[in-house]
């Protein structure tokens, strides 16, 4: 499993700058990073009118992608919104996955607070800290907005505690589905031995398996 932490609070309150200031850090110590900016305001679309993707994408397209020698790029149509966990699958390639906003989303989250912005105490359900230019009354790390290189030892620090380590998560029509921990060991041991007995699978860090069955069947 990625790991994956948000960077959350107020319009204003300096997510986005704080943010980038961490992903340079992140970058400048080695790790594979990808950031998902997460927005609650409706947009009319993702890409440039007029250009050529857009145009695909408004004659029907379910998914439009750009490709380049160096970038890929793509827009998508959901039948209904993706969890920041659902959209982090797309990047299964990286250490790390950054959220800047969404605030209800069910991952360990830093909460970004400025004075004269926004100065209320938020839920603390899955708060691992604050980023702050103010006091708040609590047993969680605080950072300054400066404080660039702790925030990054955190994050690195959680990459550690969580990325190696050997995990299995199970998708249906798009959707996680937890599963009991006997469950996830037998996925683990028997289709790791299973891939092991095959030709090319040497070294396999990451195996997944899709599965396209007709409807009705």
């Amino acid at each position: 499993m990625i790991p994956v932490i948000g960077f959350a609070g107020k319009s204003g309150s300096g997510k986005t700058t704080v943010l980038a200031a961490v992903v340079r850090e992140l970058k400048a110590r080695g790790l594979r990073l990808a950031v998902i900016k997460h927005t609650r305001h409706a947009a009319s679309s993702l890409d440039t009118p007029g250009k050529d993707t857009a145009v695909h994408f408004e004659a029907g397209a379910d998914a439009v992608a750009l490709a380049t020698g160096a970038q890929v790029g793509m827009y998508m149509r959901v039948a209904e919104p993706w969890s920041v966990e659902e959209v982090a699958r797309l990047f299964p390639d990286v250490d790390l996955v950054l959220v800047e906003g969404d605030h209800e989303a069910q991952i360990p989250k830093l909460w970004i607070m400025r004075r004269g912005v926004n100065e209320e105490m938020p839920d603390p359900h899955g708060l691992i800290g604050f980023i702050t230019d103010l006091d708040p009354s609590t047993e969680l790390p605080v950072f300054r907005f400066n404080d660039v290189g702790r925030i990054a030892d955190l994050c690195n620090d959680y990459v550690r505690r969580l990325g190696p380590k050997r995990d299995v998560s199970l998708w249906v029509n798009g959707r996680r589905v937890m599963i009991k921990p006997f469950i996830k060991d037998f996925f683990l041991n028997t289709i790791s031995a299973m891939v092991a007995s095959l030709r090319d699978t040497e070294g396999a860090q990451r195996i997944e398996i899709r599965i396209e069955k007709p409807e009705g069947e």
